[in-house]
């Protein structure tokens, strides 16, 4: 199932604006911070979000690192609360290859438009 554009807008400025998320996925309410979006190796869409509040199966035991594809996100909403990260990962991230968007690093991010034209990497 292709992901929304609605939903990648909506996750794409809630990064740039650090605005936290409310989203269902796999039929739980999650309040979510988007921090890395871009293409996996298998080339879906995917977002890396640090889960702050709402359900999981997993609970929200310590770290709270989730990498959810978009095409999975429903009912994705701004909130008006604070930005949240849980620090620093224990691992280097693998759920983005190609990135598109980093709010923690702006300068490995580009432009949607940059990477249809096989911009820099």
């Amino acid at each position: 199932m292709p992901y929304s554009e609605a939903i990648y807008r909506l996750i794409r400025q809630a990064m740039l604006a650090k605005s936290p998320v409310k989203a269902v996925y796999k039929e739980k309410s999650r309040l979510l911070c988007p921090h890395i979006l871009g293409r996996s190796k298998e080339g879906r869409m995917q977002v890396l979000c640090y889960q702050f509040g709402g359900e999981s199966s997993r609970g929200l035991n310590r770290p709270n690192w989730r990498c959810i594809p978009l095409e999975g996100l429903s009912a994705v909403e701004l909130i008006d609360l604070p930005w949240r990260s849980g620090g620093a990962h224990s691992s280097i991230q693998t759920c983005v290859e190609d990135i598109e968007l980093d709010t923690e690093d702006p300068s490995n991010s580009r432009t949607r438009k940059a990477a249809k034209a096989g911009g820099a990497e």
